[in-house]
């Protein structure tokens, strides 16, 4: 593998990123630290009073022209699916009581009206006050004895405790008729045999009363729940229950709204950008089930939730964009906002309608953005937020080219929003176009192994006039293992040598719960006890994310014995030249002092490689090979000429001794730095709980000379060679 430190491209500050999406319980039981499922009682509302939350009355209009996207070969291969993911809602009886308590749903409030958030309706109706409360409440009746009501957690099996461990417990609650004394709330067994923890609660009348009590665990246990003991006879009404490690908690008072050993898994990954909240689960499985923002701010006890219908669970919104903004200012990186186009997955608004959810996304830019004197900007303030965020990048949909009116709601958004906010960068879900207003498109791929590593080519030979976001992929195997990551590998390297084409790239899925995921593979993997472990794949993103670099450096290949082309040949398309082997380079630091050498092996035998390295001006015809392919920002062809030229000029004058002739190579240390990331079975070795670093990256020394370093490459594997030279005088 050769490398010309004269030929570079610059990478994108934001290249590597990270996607979150609501599925698995990645944030239900996940990332957010509430022990309890449907805390709030809304999922239980909505399977026992029938009618949904929203009732909208959205049309779907089937006159709609036909689907359009620029049909090139990536294009083509990239997801935009016309069909609906759904998955049937399970488990949401979370509460379970003795056979002698009754319980029902007492509906609080009506629901905010379609597009209208629960505290902007408070506030019209002029009832906005502190512990407004939720929409629906749960109402405990019981005859003269004992009843617990019971809530074991997101796996709904219990939740492990810690020994000395505190926990916060927060509750609304009123008597229905007559005043309570002898309610309490433990930490018990699943079974309510053993009591770990329990405090009584004082009087309890028919005024709403919210109260805080911290329960303190006297053993651990690897299955706990909590309970709410109740003697009757009487009834009770809760509007919500929590429960939340202490913490989680800043001075008692404010929630942290991410589990800590999640976040500093995150955290490593070292995300440029952050694109949330999905996905499918941003569409949602029709008009009624899609994510609405305005109703996932504010008091989380007030927020309605709604049914993820795309993946089969209830979603307390704990996660709404406020918290989402606060996660990627926690990772220090650039939120991408990804705000529905009035199109679910199994409808799309008529573009009379359309009007409305371009003025969504308005105002959730004005939550971000605005000042404290504007309506959404006043709600950020009260949540705790004075400062505006900023933001870079919007999203308008999700995979939607194919789904009906895309390319007209599209347009009236960009419009309206290039009006208000011209710097935010547009990223739409394909290329639609010359004649269509948009910064970026996107690209989403989930296939096997070999299909993975296959796109290579299609991004080597991708021509179009818009950079691209490769925002959603991964390779599907049976196993997590060092096959489908090293598939993945190959398909960076590929995405850094066409760097002047593809500007952003996410792994997806990022999290699942390993009792709870329906959805293979993801990232990281974690369990009830906040464990977490990583497969290969994440290993692979991390290697990239920290060799990513500023510049990519041309690579070409040459097998043993075959002669070098003649200076200023054509360079033929790496991905044409080995069905196995893919490359690339990263220059580490501006002057190129630094070079990280990326090379996979997507094959099943070992293979020995010798990395070179040189430094040659490309000629004109070799540039204008490069901008026939490339794309630039806002359509423009990337014109980096003049700077390849002045930093081949500087190599030639700096280090003359080392690149005197055509590949000719020098060392000044005897020894770099090689990292390895393989698996002796890489077709079915994995990590687990039990074993998290079972395939993890190993660091070496390997030798170098002056004629370049050789290392060995097993089968399904990535390697990084890292050179470092000192300058000359």
């Amino acid at each position: 593998v050769d490398v010309n430190l004269g030929d570079l491209k610059a990478l994108s500050h934001d290249m590597y990123g990270m996607f979150f999406e609501e599925i698995n319980h990645s944030g239900e039981g996940g990332l957010h630290p509430e022990l309890l499922r449907d805390f709030s009682f809304e999922g239980y509302a909505y399977i026992s009073k029938g009618p949904k939350i929203y009732d909208p009355a959205f049309t779907s209009n089937h006159t709609a022209p036909a689907a359009f996207r620029h049909e090139t070969e990536l294009q083509k291969h990239s997801m935009d699916p016309s069909t609906i993911a759904s998955a049937a809602l399970t488990d949401l009886h979370a509460w379970s009581h003795p056979g002698n308590a009754r319980l029902s749903v007492v509906q609080l409030r009506p629901p905010p009206e379609v597009l209208q958030s629960p505290s902007d309706a408070l506030r019209e109706s002029g009832s906005l006050t502190p512990g407004a409360g939720g929409l629906h409440a749960l109402r405990l009746e019981v005859g003269p004895a004992e009843t617990i009501l019971l809530n074991a957690g997101h796996t709904m099996k219990g939740f492990p405790i810690n020994k000395g461990r505190s926990y916060v417990c927060k509750l609304r609650v009123r008597s229905h008729k007559n005043d309570i004394w002898s309610l309490s709330v433990a930490l018990l067994s699943v079974d309510t045999r053993v009591t770990y923890a329990e405090q009584k609660v004082g009087k309890v009348n028919t005024e709403w009363v919210e109260t805080r009590v911290v329960l303190t665990a006297q053993e651990s246990a690897k299955e706990a729940a909590l309970g709410i003991k109740f003697e009757g006879p009487g009834a009770l009404d809760f509007d919500f229950i929590s429960l939340t490690p202490s913490n989680n908690w800043q001075k008692g008072e404010k929630l942290v709204p991410f589990n800590h050993q999640m976040l500093e898994a995150l955290s490593d990954l070292m995300p440029r950008f952050l694109r949330f909240p999905g996905g499918a689960y941003v569409e949602g499985t029709n008009m009624s089930s899609a994510y609405r923002w305005k109703a996932a701010v504010g008091p989380r006890e007030w927020r309605p939730g709604h049914p993820n219908a795309n993946w089969g669970y209830w979603s307390t919104d704990g996660l709404g964009l406020f918290e989402f903004m606060q996660l990627a200012e926690a990772l220090d990186a650039e939120p991408v906002w990804v705000v529905n186009a009035g199109i679910s997955q199994g409808e799309s608004v008529s573009p009379e309608e359309a009007g409305l959810w371009v003025k969504d996304a308005l105002d959730s830019l004005e939550f971000i953005m605005g000042g404290v004197n504007t309506k959404w900007g006043q709600l950020r303030a009260s949540m705790g937020r004075a400062e505006p965020w900023s933001i870079k990048y919007l999203t308008i949909g999700n995979e939607d080219c194919l789904r009906p009116w895309y390319k007209q709601h599209y347009t009236a958004f960009a419009s309206a929003i290039r009006a208000r906010y011209p710097a935010l960068t547009l990223i739409a879900n394909c290329d639609l176009g010359d004649d269509v207003d948009f910064d970026v498109w996107e690209f989403h791929t989930y296939g096997s192994p070999q299909d993975t590593f296959a796109l290579r080519e299609l991004l080597d030979t991708h021509q179009g006039s818009k950079p691209v976001a490769i925002t959603e992929f991964a390779a599907i195997h049976s196993a997590e293992s060092m096959l489908p990551a090293a598939a993945e590998a190959g398909l960076m390297s590929a995405m850094e040598r066409n760097s002047d084409k593809v500007v952003m790239v996410a792994y997806a899925p990022l999290l699942g719960h390993t009792k709870l995921r329906t959805w293979k593979p993801t990232l990281l993997q974690f369990d009830e006890a906040g464990r977490v472990y990583t497969t290969p794949s994440y290993h692979v993103q991390k290697l990239y994310r920290q060799y990513m670099g500023l510049k990519s450096a041309a690579v070409s290949l040459l097998f043993r014995g075959q002669a070098p082309p003649p200076r200023g040949a054509l360079t033929p398309l790496f991905s044409s030249l080995d069905p196995h082997l893919e490359s690339s380079a990263t220059c580490q630091d501006k002057a190129c002092h630094k070079v990280a050498v990326k090379l996979v092996n997507f094959g099943p035998e070992t293979r020995t490689v010798m990395v070179r390295m040189y430094s040659e001006v490309p000629t004109a015809a070799q540039l204008q090979q490069r901008a026939t392919n490339a794309v630039g920002r806002r359509g423009g062809p990337v014109d980096d000429t003049a700077e390849v030229s002045a930093l081949a000029k500087w190599f030639r004058s700096a280090w003359s001794v080392l690149f005197d002739s055509h590949l000719s190579w020098a060392m000044p240390a005897p020894e770099l730095t090689f990292v390895l990331l393989s698996s002796g079975t890489p077709t079915t070795d994995r990590n687990s709980l039990d074993q998290p670093v079972h395939v993890a990256p190993k660091v070496t020394k390997v030798p170098a000379s002056r004629h370049g370093v050789e290392v060995q490459l097993p089968a399904y594997s990535l390697g990084i060679v890292v050179v470092e030279y000192k300058v000359l005088s």
